[in-house]
């Protein structure tokens, strides 16, 4: 895998990210930078921290709402059953026992290790801090999503007698495991992808990302541990503040391009007036020059 050791980029190979295509992106942008221009980025970076805070309390109770659709409706009770029916019957010692080594890697213990030391590395290698930022950042996020949407909805894990020793204790909706693989594997990854100089790396990094999430997600279900519609849950809830942690930080990567331009223009005009008020000197002294010159001549 070939990564650059060039400072941390504003782009994913030839994509701009300070370049927004969507209206609701340019919108975006646009308050971001009208907010930086009348205070200080310091507020601007308080007010997207308690929007995204009010966006997280807005997933856990869209992560209640779901559960309420699951038991009312039956939006995806269909496939918890048959799903843990078909695990149960399909468990081979020896696979069963990979599988628990491999979804213990996606733990409360064993992820935020690997996390915070992988991203770290990161920092240290391309001496930036947004590698370890983004990660704290989005870690933080999923914590609270899981924390908050197992104690607002409560839902109890599939029965123990179904269920691959360990066994979990908590509540079972959303999977924590899901949606961190999906916010720590995926953020692991967006940093990568902007080091990425070849289009075959950055595809790479996508599909790793991927195939650990949908992994990781098919392990907790494989092994009694949760329901179908647990998994499902952590995925769209954990790619949802995924993408908010990534255009987050790319609204701060927009703004700080265009107080960089505001500067490049000041500095090009602040130079353009030494320029002239160089010229303008350089004229008057001629001037003054010509004119002695004349007096002396007069005189003479």
């Amino acid at each position: 895998m070939e990564l650059t050791n060039r400072p941390f980029e504003q782009s994913i190979g030839a994509r701009d990210l300070t370049h927004w295509r969507t209206p609701m992106g340019r919108w975006l942008a646009r308050v971001v930078m009208r907010a930086g221009q009348l205070t200080t980025w310091r507020l601007v970076a308080w007010a997207l921290a308690i929007g995204g805070t009010v966006l997280v309390l807005g997933l856990v109770w869209l992560a209640s709402e779901v559960y309420e659709q699951i038991k009312g409706v039956g939006a995806f009770s269909p496939l918890d059953q048959p799903m843990l029916h078909w695990a149960v019957h399909h468990r081979p010692g020896g696979v069963a026992q990979a599988v628990t080594w491999f979804t213990d890697i996606g733990g409360p213990i064993v992820t935020p290790v690997v996390a915070v030391v992988s991203l770290g590395l990161m920092t240290w290698r391309w001496r930036t801090p947004t590698p370890i930022v983004l990660g704290l950042l989005a870690g933080a996020g999923s914590l609270a999503i899981t924390l908050g949407g197992k104690l607002s909805v409560g839902r109890a894990r599939p029965p123990l007698v179904d269920a691959v020793p360990p066994y979990e204790r908590s509540f079972s909706f959303p999977s924590g495991h899901a949606t961190n693989a999906v916010v720590i594997g995926g953020i692991i990854a967006y940093v990568l992808l902007t080091r990425a100089s070849r289009k075959t790396t950055r595809v790479l990094i996508i599909v790793l990302a991927v195939l650990y999430a949908a992994a990781m997600g098919f392990s907790r279900v494989y092994l009694g541990h949760h329901w179908a519609s647990d998994v499902m849950a952590g995925w769209l809830i954990g790619s949802a503040w995924l993408a908010l942690v990534i255009t987050a930080h790319r609204l701060q990567l927009t703004h700080h391009r265009y107080h960089e331009q505001v500067a490049e223009l000041e500095r090009d005009q602040a130079e353009k007036d030494r320029l002239e008020k160089e010229g303008a000197g350089r004229r008057r002294a001629a001037k003054e020059g010509a004119g002695k010159h004349d007096r002396d001549q007069a005189r003479g």
